[in-house]
């Protein structure tokens, strides 16, 4: 259901108004779809055109949803901590260097079908610290999952020059990633001169 747009962003929301099964899994392929048709329209761009960009921010959880306003004007939206955290997600993706953001919850629902990866932990407006996952390729390796594991639980300790000397090595072998952890690097290296 596309609920509106707002500026250059679009809203919209899976499992209403009609029950959808695995409506997780929906979301996030359509967002895949999307950054495919985006990357195809790109490619077919002169080499001196600028790029359209295209962020997603993906949550899953409870909403309120049904009609709102007035006679005069109404619409049918959904409304809650879930769809704020979904926005939070897209306006963070830019930040760690993915186009898709995927909160905890959703990661967790589409665990059976699809690879995620833990990217770092934010705050909600509630003040609770969430985990945030890119979904990446189930056949590609984009990173040492072992080695990328073993530098957020150093991150997670606050023992952060291990974690970027671990950040600089998948910096380097990480094509794909290379611009989260880029980014990573620079947010330990702020972290630990605030200690």
């Amino acid at each position: 259901t596309v609920d509106k747009l707002i500026g250059d962003g679009v809203v919209a929301f899976w499992n209403a108004p009609l029950d959808l099964n695995n409506h997780s899994y929906h979301a996030v392929r359509a967002a895949q779809e999307m950054l495919a048709e985006i990357h195809s329209f790109n490619s077919l761009l002169p080499p001196e055109s600028r790029e359209l960009c295209l962020d997603i921010g993906i949550n899953s959880g409870p909403a309120v949803v049904g009609n709102t306003g007035s006679k005069r004007k109404f619409n049918y939206t959904a409304m809650g901590e879930t769809v704020r955290t979904a926005d939070l997600l897209e306006n963070h993706c830019k930040q760690y260097g993915v186009n898709l953001l995927v909160g905890e919850q959703t990661a967790k629902k589409i665990a059976q079908s699809m690879k995620t990866l833990e990217l770092d932990t934010i705050f909600q407006e509630t003040g609770q610290a969430m985990r945030v996952y890119a979904v990446i390729d189930r056949d590609s390796t984009v990173t040492d999952e072992d080695r990328h594991a073993q530098m957020l639980e150093h991150y997670y300790e606050g023992r952060y020059d291990s974690a970027m000397k671990i950040c600089r090595e998948l910096r380097t072998n990480s094509t794909v990633l290379s611009q989260y952890y880029q980014a990573m690097y620079a947010k330990l290296k702020t972290a630990k001169l605030n200690q």
